[in-house]
C-alpha cells in the first residue's frame, strides 16, 4: 500500500528449504 505510485527496485531472497524444488521468498523493496 505504501509503494503505490512510487518507483522502487524489487529483490526476492529465496529462503533455504532442504527438500523441494521451490521456496517462499523474503521480498524487499528499495525506494529511491
Amino acid at each position: 500500500e505504501l509503494l503505490v505510485g512510487e518507483e522502487f527496485t524489487f529483490i526476492a531472497f529465496p529462503l533455504k528449504v532442504r527438500t523441494g524444488s521451490g521456496s517462499p521468498v523474503r521480498a524487499v523493496a528499495i525506494t529511491k
